[in-house]
């Protein structure tokens, strides 16, 4: 299928910096995500690679082969847009052999793949029917059926489930990684929602301002964040500062934990909140600091429980089971424990 290579990628809109010194490689068959807040820089990512907009400076290599400068009907990119850009006055199958019309194929290999693609995407049956008529996951279907159809290189998706119900929008994220797997196609996925990153991803890229924070599996940037920010945006943590404390109970508290752990650099504690325990009584644990219950919420699958220590609030995460029987009450006195190996120091 397709390796992509970005080199150096510099791209300005006016006097705006849409995204700066990104150098990115995206192997053969990855499902790779680019992961962050609204405006960061990487739908421009996905235009850029697409050819629909040049890069400022920088260049970008798909096989080998430098297609910066190339059209964009000559880069074999397919691309599934977020509002799915399906022509309304066309049926379902006159949507997914648009592309291969476009391409100058035979009419039996248009009608073959078409077909092919349809029903790869769990559409048979529906291929006369007015796209108008469809519902907004089998829309997304048929944009997703149009875009393999011309049996693309690479495949750029631009959050295509951020318009679905929550229950659909589950559903589909295995749908897309079954066919990316069983078609073996070089993915290239833009989201900001983590949970999507994280599930689906081979590889993933955290985006900030413009610029690549991180890149790994999402087990490496989930488990060993690189700063404040990935470490905030990739699930939930307790971001405990070292240089900002607001009193004397706070540094206290903060040069106990940091007690036996080598730091010179550091701004921040990192602690997920599932590494956190509460208990009625003092743990036999690294770290156990008295606390009062501020808030808690009955989420069905976990409990979520804040614990103010001193001025500092940990926020506690944990399963709900029939093993686990302590529950606080809100305003009820607890135990906040966890170990110096789920503490992550980091550096800005």
């Amino acid at each position: 299928m397709g390796t992509v290579v970005l080199h150096n990628i510099e791209k300005w809109y006016g006097q705006t910096l849409a995204c700066t010194n990104i150098n990115l490689h995206i192997e053969d068959g990855q499902f790779f995500t680019f992961l962050g807040p609204s405006g960061c820089g990487k739908t421009t990512l996905l235009r850029l690679i697409a050819g629909f907009i040049r890069p400022d400076s920088g260049s970008i290599i798909l096989n080998d082969v430098n297609i910066t400068s190339l059209e964009p009907e000559k880069r074999n990119v397919g691309m599934v847009f977020q509002n799915y850009a399906l022509f309304p006055f066309m049926t379902v199958i006159e949507n997914i052999e648009y592309g291969l019309k476009v391409q100058k194929r035979s009419t039996s290999q248009i009608k073959e793949k078409a077909e092919r693609y349809l029903s790869m995407v769990g559409l048979e049956g529906l291929g006369g029917r007015p796209v108008s008529q469809l519902s907004g996951g089998e829309q997304q279907r048929v944009a997703l059926a149009r875009s393999l159809a011309i049996e693309p290189k690479v495949l750029l998706l631009d959050e295509p489930l951020s318009n679905l119900d929550a229950r659909l929008r589950d559903n589909m994220r295995s749908e897309l990684k079954r066919l990316q797997t069983q078609l073996g196609i070089t993915t290239i996925f833009v989201t900001h929602d983590q949970t999507e990153a994280l599930t689906m991803s081979d590889q993933l890229a955290v985006f900030n301002e413009g610029k690549s924070i991180q890149t790994g599996t999402p087990e490496e940037i989930y488990q060993k964040p690189k700063d404040s920010f990935v470490a905030q945006f990739i699930g939930e943590t307790n971001l405990l500062s070292l240089h900002s404390c607001d009193n004397e109970n706070d540094s206290l508290l903060i040069n106990s934990i940091l007690a036996g752990i080598h730091n010179d650099t550091g701004r921040f504690i990192s602690i997920r909140p599932q590494a956190i325990r509460i208990s009625a009584e003092s743990a036999d644990c690294d770290h156990s600091f008295a606390g009062v219950v501020e808030n808690k919420r009955y989420n069905g699958l976990t409990t979520e429980l804040s614990v103010r220590v001193d001025n500092l609030l940990f926020r506690s995460i944990r399963l709900n089971s029939e093993s686990e029987h302590y529950t606080p009450s809100v305003g009820q006195n607890v135990f906040v424990n966890f170990s110096a190996n789920d503490l992550h120091i980091l550096e800005r």
